[in-house]
């Protein structure tokens, strides 16, 4: 039962992530899982698809468990020190998922509704991220 689902991944963040995967037909990610037995949610959001990314979010918009979030992104494409205009341009790899407008304000609303519904959450940490005006 789809309500009875949504109650106890408020509770566990971890079974409603490892359901929401298995429904879309992808395997949870280790470093989402990494330190989800303390109460914190803590990866770089650079190694995650654009996929992936959807079962993340829908466990984060009803958790009331999490105690800590921390979403980081370190990838900068025009930090070639030293390098010609030319150079990065030509050079510049695909936006990871975490760095688009899309994703970027998904996660907001997201986070949002967490921080609605969840009295556990002490620390919300965005770093590196560029967040912008929809």
């Amino acid at each position: 039962d789809h309500a009875q689902i949504q109650q106890r991944g408020a509770r566990d963040f971890l079974e409603h992530y490892e359901t929401a995967c298995a429904k879309q037909g992808s395997m949870p990610l280790p470093a989402v899982k990494m330190h989800l037995d303390k109460e914190m949610l803590d990866f770089n959001g650079d190694r995650v698809t654009f996929p992936d990314w959807a079962p993340i979010l829908s466990s984060i918009c009803i958790n009331k468990h999490l105690q800590h979030i921390a979403i980081s992104s370190t990838y900068h494409p025009y930090l070639a020190a030293g390098a010609s205009d030319r150079y990065c341009k030509t050079n510049v790899k695909k936006v990871r998922a975490v760095r688009s407008k899309e994703m970027t304000w998904k996660l907001c609303k997201a986070l949002r509704e967490c921080l609605t519904i969840s009295s556990k959450l002490k620390t919300l940490h965005l770093n590196g991220l560029p967040l912008r005006e929809r």
